[in-house]
């Protein structure tokens, strides 16, 4: 008696039930999927046990090609294709992998849209199902990715030979796809700040003001901003480290290699711009007037200006009077203290000529 209501429902003659799912995640289907593998193909079953031992088996019944229903199943545990996908999409109701609950057939997934969608084949996406039914021989799987139209990954529920299993296979013509309906976006937020917060769009949160940022939503979006910099463009930085550095709407870059060029004034006195950091000069490119530059209270070393040492202080200026220059700091300063006192052997000279 058992066979023959099998039998009905697997050619669509039952009842289909009507009770209403819960909204699922892409991830979740996948997550039930992933657990199906190694159990033994079961015509009209639908449970299985993960981690169970005794996965079940199919056994051909004698004389007969191997399909079933002709076969007979040993064991607590196993499922068809239509059994499977439907504990997947956990339709009609939420039913546990272990309990039996066979509701669909593969009639029903063809021409029914009870608790699913018909989509174009070449629209599937991972979760979604491709199905087909042909004078009362059908079969479902569920798509994981690859090409719809060609070889696809996927996990199913596919005969008495083969069990259940995750394989790369292709399908006929006549297969058409099937989305499950109330599909719940997995945890998504909109982008925003939550005082120094930031909340990503996979809702994790970044505390800016861990790394001595603040968070900040403008036109451009939210997201952890310097106080070096400012919130939008792009501009060029001169640290106290004497590296350079580049801000971009907000977010300050990697220092590297090229060094910012300070004046005489500033090194000898101590002054610093109003940010904290050297006043630059802006050589500009190629000759550099050496006498203009001194004229104006910078200290020229040669052609190819050096870093000549920052003060001490935590920010920079903007600027573009950096070089690229691969000199140390140390190698500057003592540069420097050498025109400085070259500068003041010339300035006792010309008090001593005025007296």
């Amino acid at each position: 008696m058992r066979r023959i209501l099998l039998s009905l429902c697997l050619l669509g003659l039952c009842s289909s039930a009507s009770a209403t799912p819960k909204a699922m995640t892409v991830d979740e289907i996948i997550a039930i999927a992933v657990t199906v593998p190694g159990f033994s193909y079961w015509w009209g079953g639908s449970k299985w046990k993960p981690g169970a031992t005794d996965m079940g088996t199919c056994t051909p019944d004698p004389g007969t090609t191997g399909g079933c229903p002709k076969c007979t199943h040993a064991g607590s545990w196993g499922a068809d294709c239509s059994g499977f996908v439907a504990k997947a999409w956990q339709i009609d109701k939420p039913m546990g992998l272990d309990v039996e609950y066979h509701p669909y057939s593969t009639v029903n997934f063809v021409n029914d849209t009870t608790w699913w969608t018909k989509i174009d084949r070449g629209s599937v996406v991972k979760g979604d199902a491709l199905t087909h039914n042909l004078n009362g021989a059908g079969h479902i799987f569920l798509y994981e990715k690859g090409d719809p139209w060609g070889d696809m990954w996927a996990w199913e529920c596919k005969g008495c030979a083969y069990g259940c299993t995750y394989n790369l296979r292709s399908a006929s013509a006549d297969f058409v796809g099937r989305r499950r309906v109330s599909i719940a976006t997995s945890n998504t937020c909109s982008v925003h700040c939550e005082g120094n917060k930031w909340i990503g769009a996979d809702c994790a949160a970044v505390d800016c003001a861990a790394s001595g940022n603040s968070c900040v939503t403008d036109v451009l979006s939210a997201r952890c901003v310097s106080p070096l910099c400012p919130s939008q463009g792009s501009s060029t930085i001169c640290l106290s480290s004497g590296k350079l550095a580049t801000c971009s709407d907000g977010v300050l870059g990697d220092a590297h290699g090229a060094t910012c060029a300070t004046t005489a004034a500033d090194a000898s006195s101590g002054d610093v711009s109003a940010d904290g950091g050297a006043a630059p000069v802006d050589v500009g490119s190629g000759a550099v007037d050496s006498a203009a530059l001194a004229a104006d209270g910078a200290v020229v070393l040669d052609a190819a200006p050096k870093t000549l040492g920052l003060a001490a202080g935590g920010s920079a200026a903007h600027s573009s009077g950096c070089t690229a220059s691969p000199r140390a700091t140390a190698g500057a300063a003592g540069e420097l203290l050498a025109v400085l006192a070259l500068l003041g052997v010339a300035g006792f000279r010309r008090r001593r000529a005025a007296a």
